[in-house]
């Protein structure tokens, strides 16, 4: 079978897990090791960037493809999520999104 892809263009994969899928196995991956974090302990977690782009925004409860919205990630980019309060939550500790497509110089 000859494949065509076109850049970012997931849906044409053949046999690719669905959203739905994904977030089906991701978010309890996800909230398990966030949760298994002390407080003030770093944890690192490895994935593939259209698992990050789909998972990481659902996590953080933005809603409906907000990925969409977000650049792909570089080879060996990060994201960082921090876990704190702040004035914005009330003084509630929730998860948020400091860096996106983070590389090394």
């Amino acid at each position: 079978m000859l494949f065509r892809s076109v850049a970012g263009d997931v849906e044409a994969i053949p046999g690719r897990e669905t959203t739905e899928q994904l977030l089906a196995r991701y978010l309890p991956a996800l909230t398990s090791y966030a949760d298994a974090l002390g407080e003030g302990e770093t944890g690192v977690l490895v994935s593939h960037g259209a698992a990050l782009r789909v998972g990481v925004p659902a996590f953080l409860g933005w809603g409906d493809a907000p990925g969409e919205g977000l650049g792909v990630l570089a080879n060996c980019g990060w994201v960082e999520l921090t876990h704190s309060a702040s004035v914005w939550t009330g003084g509630e500790a929730r998860w948020r999104m400091d860096a996106w497509n983070r590389v090394a110089p």
